[in-house]
């Protein structure tokens, strides 16, 4: 997203708070159960996985990697 707006002031701040959350991975096995059951279609899975990662840093709620989770499972619903 950097690349595409250069001149947001947003996105530094978003790439170090998704560098943050990477460092914080504990998934509970209801989580891991909920993400599983979406591996198989890779289309899906990895559209959910962009469109909540870009909105790290842009929208309110991710101030955890178990609320991270929490938007990735209902990005899959």
């Amino acid at each position: 997203m950097a690349k595409r707006f250069p001149s947001d002031p947003r996105n530094p701040a978003a790439a170090e708070r998704l560098d943050e959350l990477s460092r914080n991975v504990a998934l509970t096995s209801d989580q891991m159960a909920a993400l599983a059951r979406h591996l198989g279609d890779v289309e899906r899975w990895n559209e959910a996985l962009s469109d909540t990662s870009r909105c790290v840093g842009m929208r309110p709620g991710f101030d955890s990697f178990d609320a991270y989770a929490g938007q990735l499972i209902g990005a899959l619903q």
